[in-house]
């Protein structure tokens, strides 16, 4: 895992202040990678890379960076982990193709320049990398199919810049930097600028499976997914109606093999265990390969752990897993002393648009893990995405089946005004939901999209209240599959995996975790697992009581029990700023109303007092973090 870097002058021309530039850019990013770090300066100045690398994999070995080839004409600058590097290297050392290390930024260095881009389809990993050809005077700028490694980039008229996030780029670029207002308007409703964009205009944000070329002599620019996701790859299974048993096998061994192929072998590592379906189950199959023993933390948000009804409570379950299986869990309060630098620090780098209030709680798991001596943190998101977790998703399926009783006039009917609306029925939020998936273009209103069409009139001037209308949760290739096969449930998952998963749950661990310098991986979000999920029925999804992601309940049920398959979910308790004083500790209310982000034509004028309205609490994390990502940008343009 790194940081990367660039700038590269178009039309060929030598870049201005390159070397101090350059210099800026990396010491921005010397969290990401704070064990080696390089810089490569083309002779005619026109290139200029920095690397940095946290080592996971030839820990002990030190390699160019960023690595080049002896004449200089192929460079690349990589962020990310290959898993299958092993396998990829031997047929690469077949070709004749040379290694210094076992390192897997060489094998695809060497693939790269072996086989071009076509080489990604090879790889089972994360990933963003910048290569750059200078024979054909083309840069390759290319991001993994799910988004786990965010790369940004600026195409102004003189030159491109790249970087792993978005404040480099702001410090050192040409013009000064402007506002994206529309892309403010869609972090208010999504919590993440559109997919695609950032905060800023002009720098934008790779897509999940994206790779774009960038000839720098004449400066022509193409986009391509080289690396495709095929949702329907195990229909041929699910078409031989096999039992439940049968697909709980499947589910199980593909978990299996996917959670062992990201057990690094040569760093430390710590999962999360909250308690829940998801991160028991990581664990439970962790526990399952080699002989050693796993050290699991657990970060309480509360002073009392929630529960429901008859459940025991969320570290209750994590004692009781760990217990079981022999975990070594650490316990820890997320909200101490030193969780109020970490909430002011995330929320003046908000440039991606992440507005999510939980967003902090992901680098204070980090810096648990970090402390424990620990350089990877294995995560359990996907399942709520992939296999309808969410209860808001899963009452939209209600609706449609009771949709089902009324004539195509009466449903046309309810969707316009559900759609128009601020309010009916005293349901207008589940039937926009339902909406949003039977109107053109088809779209699942995620649940990251929470924001209420009532406040956000009240947030947003008039001119800007479709501004972001459908940006997330719509997906890019529905023209190329069956998509008319595809059950409601499934539909929802498709909407979540093009847009929600890229752009907002990963771009958010990402952010946080390599500010400590510490490494996320994601079990779940494995192709084959994405795939196998995105092909499974509805009828696999939910159990008989109407609760999602039945098939990895019933696994944690076959493996633990009841004691944890049965429990309802739950998520972070009470933001940091909701416990008494906090929110004072750290200003919130005086910083928003001192803020001149709230003054432009794209907010109402009394957003402020809107903000601060009881009852909309969750607001003022998102005010608070535009009002800080404020001051963030005129301190870096100093």
């Amino acid at each position: 895992m790194c940081g990367i870097a660039g700038i590269v002058g178009l039309n060929n021309t030598p870049v201005v202040m390159l070397e101090d530039r350059l210099k800026k850019m990396g010491s921005m990013l010397i969290h990401r990678g704070p064990d080696q770090e390089g810089f490569y300066i083309s002779n005619d100045r026109v290139i200029g890379i920095f690397n940095n690398r946290l080592s996971i994999v030839g820990v002990e070995q030190k390699i160019k960076l960023p690595i080049r080839s002896s004449d200089e004409n192929y460079v690349l600058s990589f962020n990310g982990e290959i898993y299958n590097h092993k396998e990829l290297k031997e047929p690469l050392v077949a070709k004749g193709c040379k290694f210094t290390s076992c390192t897997d930024t060489e094998v695809l260095y060497n693939g790269l320049v072996s086989s071009g881009l076509d080489y990604l389809k090879y790889l089972d990993g994360m990933w963003s990398f910048a290569f750059i050809d200078q024979n054909k005077k083309n840069i390759y700028l290319s991001r993994d199919v799910l988004g786990e490694k965010p790369l940004y980039y600026y195409i102004g008229k003189k030159e491109l810049i790249f970087s792993s996030e978005v404040a480099p780029i702001l410090a050192v670029m040409e013009k000064d930097p402007e506002w994206d207002d529309e892309a403010i308007v869609c972090s208010l409703q999504y919590r993440s600028a559109p997919p695609g964009k950032t905060l800023i205009k002009d720098v934008n944000r790779l897509y999940g499976g994206e790779t774009i070329k960038i000839n720098y002599e004449t400066n022509h620019i193409s986009s391509s997914f080289y690396k495709q996701l095929n949702v329907e790859k195990w229909k041929w299974f699910f078409d031989k109606n096999p039992s439940l048993e049968e697909v709980i096998e499947l589910y199980e061994q593909e978990i299996y093999s996917s959670c062992k192929i990201r057990l690094p072998s040569e760093v430390g590592f710590a999962t999360t265990l909250s308690g829940g379906i998801d991160s028991t189950l990581v664990n439970i199959m962790l526990s399952k390969y080699g002989n050693h023993k796993l050290d699991a933390i657990h970060g309480t948000s509360s002073l009392i752990s929630p529960r429901k009804g008859s459940d025991i409570s969320e570290i209750e379950a994590a004692r009781y897993t760990a217990q079981q299986f022999g975990i070594n869990l650490t316990e820890f309060f997320m909200y101490d002393e030193d969780s109020l630098s970490v909430h002011q620090q995330e929320a003046s780098d908000c440039f991606d648009g992440i507005l999510c209030e939980s967003s902090p709680s992901f680098r204070i798991l980090a810096k648990q893990a970090k402390l424990l001596g620990k350089k990877v943190l294995v995560l359990s998101d996907g399942p709520d995405e992939l296999l309808n977790g969410y209860d808001v998703d899963l009452r939209v399926h209600n609706i449609t089946q009771k949709m089902q009783k009324f004539s195509h006039e009466k449903r046309v009917c309810i969707k316009d005004l559900a759609l128009t609306r601020e309010s009916w029925l005293g349901r207008s939020q589940d039937l926009l939901n339902w909406a949003y998936l039977n109107s053109n273009p088809v779209a699942t209103r995620p649940n990251h999209g929470g924001t209420a069409k009532n406040i956000m009139s009240e947030l947003i001037s008039e001119s800007y209240k479709d501004a972001a209308f459908k940006k997330y949760g719509v997906s890019r290739d529905v023209e190329f599959m069956q998509y008319d096969s595809l059950d409601t449930l499934q539909r929802l998952s498709l909407g979540y995996l093009q847009s929600s998963l890229p752009d907002y749950v990963n771009t958010r661990s990402d952010r946080g975790s390599m500010k400590e310098g510490v490494e996320v991986r994601l079990p779940f979000l494995s192709t084959s697992i994405v795939e196998l999920s995105m092909s499974t029925p509805g009828k696999f999804r939910i159990d008989s009581k109407g609760r999602g992601k039945n098939i990895l309940r019933t696994l944690v049920d076959k493996n633990i029990g009841g004691v944890i398959s049965k429990r309802n979910k739950y998520g972070f308790a009470a933001p940091f700023w909701m416990i008494p004083g906090n929110r004072d500790k750290i200003g919130m209310d005086d910083i928003i109303n001192s803020s001149s982000i709230f003054d432009r034509d794209v907010f109402h004028k009394t957003v402020r007092q809107e903000v601060f309205k009881q009852g909309n609490e969750r607001l003022v994390w998102m005010a608070y973090s535009l009002a800080m990502t404020e001051r963030k940008l005129k301190e870096i343009r100093v």
